[in-house]
């Protein structure tokens, strides 16, 4: 007896991950830029670095997770 299903996920019309790492990464760029050139304080870079990269991991994380809509057997 062989048992086949189906399964359909739901599809989020989200923005490209890839775009959203490639912005959030830009803009990791330009804070170290700031750093660098002394235009912004220390405790202000760790805590916008922090926060970029929270989003940054956050994405990475959630990149492969869909939402499963339906499971059926079918006989």
């Amino acid at each position: 007896m062989q048992i086949s299903f189906r399964m359909s996920f739901q599809n989020n019309s989200q923005p490209d991950p890839a775009k959203d790492i490639d912005k959030l990464k830009k803009e990791l760029s330009r804070l170290n830029l700031l750093f660098q050139k002394g235009r912004i304080e220390k405790n202000y870079y760790d805590s916008e670095y922090n926060k970029l990269s929270d989003k940054i991991k956050g994405i990475y994380i959630n990149l492969d997770t869909r939402k499963i809509c339906s499971f059926n057997f079918l006989y």
